[in-house]
C-alpha cells in the first residue's frame, strides 16, 4: 500500500477519530500517579484534619513532593496553597531525587498551577536528572508540562534528548510523549527520528487504534511546525531550517497510513478509506 503522507495529515486535521470501546482500563507504569490513593493514607489525613503537619519551610525535599502529590489526590484547589507549594517546589528543586522530582512535576501539571517561574526554578534540576529518570517517569514529566501549557525550551530540549535515547518506551509511552510535544508545538527532529526507527522495527503494529489516531493527529501538528519554532537543538536537526520536514517522520507516517488502511473499519469518517 502506498499512502500519501500529506493526505494522511490533512485527514487527521479534519476529523480523525476512533470508535471508543468500553473496556476495563488496567493501570501500568505510565499510570502510576493516577492510581487511587491508598485507604491507609486517606484515613490518616482524615484523622489529622490536615494532610501536612507543618509549614513548607520546615519540610525536606521528599516531604514537599509527597505533600503536593497528596494535595492533588484530595483535590486541594486553594490558589494560596498552590502558590506557596510552587515556591516550595522551586526552593528544594535541586535537592529532589529523580523520583521526587517527577512526583512534584506531575502534581504541578495535574493541579494546573504550574508556571513559568516554577519551570525556571526546576530547569537546573530537570536538566541534570533528565537522563536519570525512569522511562515511565520521563514520559510523565514531559506530560506534566503539556498539562500546564508551559513551553520552557531548555527543559523540553533536555527531556527530548533523554527521550530519544531511551529504548524502553512501549507504544503507550511514545504516544504520550508525542502528543505532549504536539500540545506544546515543540518539534524535536531527533525524537521524530527515534519514532521513525521505532516504526521501522514494527512499533506501529503494536499500537491500539486509539494510539494510532493520537499519533497521526500529533504528527499533523509536529510535521507542519516551522523549523525555527520549538525545534530541539543538539539532536541532529538543522538550526537554519535546511532539513526538509518530509525527511523527518516519513517512515512513521507511512507506517501509520498502512495501519489506518488496515483498520479502517474502526475509524471515522469512512472517507479514510480513500487514503489507500
Amino acid at each position: 500500500l502506498q499512502v500519501s503522507s500529506s493526505r494522511l495529515l490533512l485527514t487527521a486535521k479534519r476529523c480523525l477519530t476512533v470508535k471508543r470501546r468500553r473496556r476495563f482500563r488496567k493501570l501500568d507504569e505510565y499510570d502510576q500517579y493516577d492510581a487511587p490513593l491508598r485507604l491507609k493514607i486517606w484515613r490518616k489525613a482524615q484523622e489529622q484534619k490536615s494532610f501536612y503537619a507543618y509549614a513548607f519551610e520546615d519540610m525536606t525535599a521528599p516531604e514537599v513532593a509527597e505533600t503536593v502529590f497528596l494535595a492533588v489526590k484530595i483535590d486541594i484547589t486553594s490558589e494560596v496553597f498552590w502558590e506557596r507549594a510552587a515556591l516550595a517546589v522551586g526552593d528544594v528543586a535541586t535537592a529532589f531525587s529523580p523520583k521526587h522530582l517527577a512526583t512534584a512535576c506531575w502534581a504541578l501539571g495535574a493541579s494546573k498551577f504550574g508556571s513559568m517561574a516554577t519551570a525556571n526554578a526546576l530547569a537546573p534540576a530537570i536538566g541534570k536528572a533528565a537522563k536519570e529518570f525512569r522511562y515511565a517517569d520521563l514520559a510523565i514529566v514531559i506530560q506534566s508540562f503539556a498539562r500546564s501549557q508551559i513551553f520552557h525550551a531548555p527543559i523540553l530540549r533536555a527531556l527530548s534528548r533523554a527521550a530519544q535515547d531511551e529504548q524502553r518506551f512501549n507504544a503507550k509511552g511514545l504516544t504520550h510523549i508525542t502528543t505532549a510535544f504536539a500540545t506544546l508545538h515543540f518539534r524535536s527532529d531527533g525524537f521524530l527520528r527515534r519514532l521513525d526507527t521505532w516504526a521501522l522495527q514494527g512499533g506501529v503494529s503494536r499500537c491500539s487504534e486509539e494510539q494510532v489516531a493520537d499519533l497521526v493527529q500529533a504528527l499533523a501538528s509536529l510535521i507542519d511546525a516551522q523549523p525555527a519554532f520549538g525545534v530541539a537543538e543538539g539532536d541532529g536537526s538543522s538550526v537554519d531550517g535546511s532539513v526538509e520536514c518530509s525527511a523527518v517522520g516519513t517512515t512513521l507516517i507511512e507506517a501509520l497510513g498502512r495501519r489506518v488502511a488496515e483498520s479502517a473499519d474502526v475509524f471515522e469518517p469512512p472517507e479514510l478509506l480513500t487514503l489507500i
